[in-house]
């Protein structure tokens, strides 16, 4: 047993840091092309600054100990029988920070945020083998149309607030309750015994 078996808790606690944190800027952000830039948004209430520097820190964080975690309980073999499931609900949570990471990343809408969305955008249309293809019009979806602007920025906000929380969140409660079940792939099992 050593510090990489804590990283899934670790990544469980830089949530109880990015729900209240991520509540607050919601309240004070507006997604909006001409107005989203974060250091306006830090002026408009009492402690912008630490909300955002707190979401911000933790959902690095929360990416970081995912990989960790993720590879951790590949090469312990969490992939294996009887721990699927354990590991299917892991890989759509890691997909899901994923997305979470995009999606905010892009919310300031200056130009690191601008640019690193016309990049992720644009990778499902390079994936069509003919053009005009099913990535193509996933990478319309994404955009709202064939350019980035306020329909992109839009979406990116729904989808890092009011779409991808209530989908992750049973992901998550299954991740926890098959953990609990079936305990952790590596040197112990359930009730600290050696395999």
């Amino acid at each position: 047993m050593n510090v990489f078996y804590c990283a899934g808790g670790l990544v469980f606690t830089t949530l109880l840091f990015q729900f209240p944190t991520g509540a607050a800027l919601t309240v004070f952000f507006r997604p909006s092309v001409l107005d989203s830039l974060l250091g306006p948004l830090c002026a408009r209430f009492d402690y912008g600054w630490l909300a955002r520097g707190l979401h911000r820190l933790s959902s690095s964080f929360a990416l970081f100990f995912t990989v960790l975690h993720v590879s951790r309980a590949f090469f312990t073999g969490g992939q294996a029988r009887p721990r699927e499931l354990t590991w299917v609900s892991g890989a759509a949570l890691a997909a899901f920070a994923s997305a979470f990471g995009v999606s905010g990343y892009t919310l300031p809408w200056d130009g690191v945020g601008f640019w690193a969305y016309q990049i992720a955008s644009a990778i499902p249309a390079s994936l069509d083998l003919y053009r005009g293809g099913a990535g193509t019009l996933a990478a319309g979806a994404l955009r709202g149309g064939r350019a980035l602007g306020q329909f992109s920025l839009s979406r990116c906000y729904l989808a890092h607030t009011l779409l991808f929380p209530p989908l992750a969140l049973p992901a998550l409660a299954l991740h926890l309750v098959l953990i609990r079940k079936v305990g952790i792939s590596g040197p112990l099992q359930r009730g600290g015994r050696e395999k």
